[in-house]
């Protein structure tokens, strides 16, 4: 979680989550409605110590474990996107498909790059 703090209105929806508080005022800057500009950066900060105090503990903790595994699947999705580009570039410079297709499969529908249903 690296910069977020506990926050409160970071987002319109949720009374407090984690937020990097610099990078949310900029997004509510630039994405957000210029109606609804004001009362967001009015109202959206980051919780005193004794805020965070008077907060139940499991409800930090279980804020800290979505926010630490929303990292873990941003990391997955990232390496996803990798070993995806990855197989396309392999697939796309495969020299034997053709003929491994006319061995294995030997359908008269597939053109070399797609099935043709004409």
């Amino acid at each position: 979680m690296t910069n977020k703090k506990l926050c409160v209105h970071a987002w319109h929806n949720q009374l407090f989550s984690f937020a990097n508080y610099d990078e949310r005022v900029v997004e509510i800057k630039e994405d957000k409605p210029e109606h609804e500009q004001e009362i967001r950066l009015r109202v959206f900060k980051p919780l005193s110590k004794e805020a965070i105090k008077a907060l139940p503990k499991k409800l930090i903790k279980a804020e800290a474990d979505w926010e630490k595994t929303n990292a873990d699947l941003e990391k997955a999705y990232v390496d996803l996107k990798k070993a995806e580009t990855d197989w396309e570039k392999t697939n796309a410079d495969w020299k034997g498909k053709e003929e491994w297709h006319k061995k294995y499969c030997g359908c008269k529908e597939w053109n070399g790059k797609e099935l043709v249903f004409d």
